[in-house]
């Protein structure tokens, strides 16, 4: 069951058991680009247009941004409770 869908070259689906699926609707492949947020579901999607980079986020309180063209991961950071940044 999509959770959040995105298009631009590409068809972007997250998927409720944090997978994302890349569709080229011009050839009708199918790709499993990300197969989990690491511990729960997937369920924020960004495409950073030109850029060729995507953010997720998920249960895990991570943020990931990718390459798109590598499907690599090259940025991580945390989502912290505003209290918590108060107390360093």
């Amino acid at each position: 069951m999509p959770r959040s869908v995105d298009y631009s070259k590409f068809l972007l689906v997250g998927l409720r058991n944090g997978q994302i699926l890349e569709f080229d609707i011009t050839n009708n492949a199918k790709e499993c680009i990300m197969h989990s947020h690491h511990d729960g579901e997937s369920w924020g999607l960004v495409v950073i247009e030109g850029d060729n980079k995507y953010i997720t986020s998920g249960d895990d309180n991570k943020l990931l941004m990718y390459d798109a063209l590598t499907h690599k991961v090259i940025q991580r950071g945390e989502v912290v409770p505003e209290e918590d940044l108060d107390e360093e």
